[in-house]
């Protein structure tokens, strides 16, 4: 073939749009991933193994039509700032959210990306959505535990530990600014099972040593953790100091107790994950965020951790341990 009439066929070709299908490939949708915890956290693989799976269940596959931009914050707000900048920056589809603070600085930030958050309590209250049932702007997603938990929370500590006549609930104003609620349902109960409640806001791993260090005599002291990134972030340390001054703990998800904490009762920070995907699947299919209602939980576990139980020279009743989701023993 003469070179003008190679010329004349490629031009043709280009006209009609036969060009080869990997010139046709269209630009893989881009998710951002903020999270709240820090990419060591022990179930820090289960959450985005979770996502992606559940992407891929619905026809979402990484490198062939979707990627993942994921970043870790560790609860601290610089990591946060900068963490939204770059996320913005990447002009993804649609960003998830992990936790309360990331989604709000997100939702500052952008106006137009959709934004899915989870693992956030109160979102109507913090200021995220306008609605539960009708969000109204760019940002939806999925809530977790409600503030009327506390009172769970205390009954739990006062069958397995009845001789606390006293509960901490401790957690982080700036990181988890909806957690004060959660001791204000448990000190509406506390009078019927002969409990003093006291809320200790604490803002630094030394502030959560002193308040768990000073919080009262061996078994006779309880605490109570709502969901808060900052003590989750620093769960190790608060977990050891649980077990050395013995002190009965109740926590939101079951990962304290994996961990070694007593009991834990609320919702799965994993399964949040796969929930997320569903939302983020449908706005990327045309879904209007506006328009999708923001979900409550509808399951709840107890887990207890045996062992942990022995190290506090604890015994959980039998009916406790029927009526647990997973009983932990190794």
């Amino acid at each position: 073939m003469r070179r003008r009439d190679f010329i004349h066929v490629a031009t043709g070709l280009a006209a009609v749009g036969a060009l080869p299908a990997y010139a046709q490939r269209e630009r893989l949708k881009r998710i951002g991933v903020l999270m709240g915890v820090a990419e060591t956290d022990s179930v820090a693989p289960q959450r985005i193994a979770a996502l992606k799976n559940q992407m891929a269940s619905r026809g979402w596959h990484e490198g062939r039509n979707v990627e993942f931009d994921v970043v870790w914050t560790a609860s601290n707000a610089e990591r946060t700032r900068q963490g939204v900048e770059h996320i913005i920056g990447g002009h993804p589809d649609v960003i998830i959210a992990q936790t309360l603070i990331p989604a709000l600085r997100l939702k500052q930030a952008t106006n137009t990306i959709p934004i899915v958050f989870t693992n956030v309590s109160d979102p109507n209250g913090a200021g995220l959505v306008n609605a539960i049932t009708h969000p109204g702007a760019n940002v939806t997603g999925f809530s977790n535990l409600e503030p009327t938990i506390g009172a769970k929370w205390l009954e739990l500590i006062k069958e397995v530990a009845p001789g606390v006549n006293k509960v901490v609930v401790i957690f982080n104003p700036q990181m988890s600014p909806v957690a004060k609620p959660f001791a204000q349902f448990a000190e509406a109960v506390a009078e019927k099972f002969k409990i003093a409640v006291k809320a200790a806001p604490v803002l630094t791993a030394p502030e959560i040593e002193a308040a768990l260090t000073n919080a009262g005599p061996a078994l006779e002291t309880g605490l109570i953790f709502p969901p808060d990134i900052f003590t989750a972030t620093h769960r190790q340390m608060i977990l050891g100091l649980a077990t050395r001054r013995r002190l009965p703990a109740v926590y939101p998800y079951r990962f304290f107790a994996d961990d070694g904490g007593l009991m834990s009762y609320g919702t799965s920070a994993i399964d949040s994950f796969a929930q997320a995907a569903t939302y983020v699947d449908r706005i990327l299919r045309g879904a209007n965020p506006a328009e999708l209602p923001v979900q409550a939980p509808t399951k709840f576990e107890l887990v207890i951790n045996a062992k942990a139980a022995r190290a506090l020279g604890l015994t959980v009743p039998p009916k406790l341990l029927f009526t647990a989701e997973d009983v932990i023993d190794q």
